[in-house]
């Protein structure tokens, strides 16, 4: 396994264990009266449950089991590790680095900082992502291909609160928030680009989020009058999530201890992982 993407993958089974959500579920195309009554396997667990029917959606459904979700887990993990690889500002000729105020140095030099726009290390930028990821998203199944976004307008219908249709402002792993339907990430993305399980989309996610949190640490560094030492993970989570007081708030109080946590996390994973992996 490639290094980076192994180190992102332990970040993100530290962060939230696969097959353990409620909210990634596996569609079951075909699931018969046999199918129906009959549990994915025989642990009390909730992987182990019956297929159960989602009415909306006339759907059958299982849980995303342990194996399923590292290997889901893998794809975010390489989609890290290629952004690590390509995102992170490393120095070239006499060009300024991302955050510096009104650079002057020709369009190569603007075209790399737009590129590489990350200021700190490969593994600073894989736990920042993989607390934001954590916390945003839970890294769910349901997230991560779209069929559950945030920041939504809802009504009333027939006495029940449901979502207005195309309201949902927040999509993919890191809740990438496009105002209006036409938005779009700095990169020329929109809201339905983000969301996949597949390795581009995957991609496109993650790459928006880096863009986001490189901004956020360049305000964080300005403040601390061009400092690029420490960490700031508090202030660059705060202008991640736009969050006014961070400093005080709660929930970015949450995001630093994770942080914290997966800072000491190994850059290696179990040799289940690696079985699991291999068994594909």
């Amino acid at each position: 396994m490639d290094p980076l993407a192994e180190a992102a993958l332990a970040l993100l089974l530290t962060a939230n264990a696969p097959g353990a959500s409620p909210y990634s579920k596996v569609a079951i195309a075909d699931c018969d009266e046999v199918c129906q009554e009959t549990p994915q396997c025989d642990e009390p667990k909730l992987v182990c449950a019956k297929p159960h029917y989602v009415a909306r959606e006339r759907t059958w459904y299982r849980y995303e089991n342990r194996a399923e979700g590292t290997r889901r887990y893998l794809t975010i993990a390489e989609a890290m590790a290629r952004a690590s690889r390509d995102m992170v500002w490393s120095p070239e000729g006499d060009c300024a680095r991302p955050g510096t105020a009104d650079p002057d140095d020709g369009p190569a030099c603007t075209a790399r900082r737009r590129a590489r726009p990350w200021v700190g290390s490969e593994r600073l930028l894989q736990v920042v992502l993989a607390t934001v990821a954590s916390h945003e998203s839970g890294l769910r199944r349901d997230v991560h291909e779209g069929k559950t976004r945030g920041d939504c307008d809802y009504t009333t219908r027939n006495g029940k609160r449901v979502i207005i249709a195309g309201s949902c402002r927040s999509s993919c792993l890191g809740q990438i928030n496009l105002p209006h339907p036409d938005d779009e990430t700095r990169r020329g993305h929109g809201r339905d680009d983000l969301v996949g399980l597949d390795e581009a989309a995957t991609f496109r996610c993650v790459e928006a989020m880096v863009d986001r949190l490189s901004h956020a640490r360049q305000m964080c560094i300005r403040r601390n009058n061009g400092v690029t030492t420490g960490r700031y993970a508090a202030c660059t989570f705060g202008v991640y999530g736009g969050v006014a007081a961070w400093s005080s708030d709660p929930r970015i109080k949450d995001r630093v201890k994770t942080f914290q946590r997966l800072w000491s996390t190994s850059r290696k994973v179990d040799q289940e992982v690696h079985d699991a992996l291999d068994d594909e």
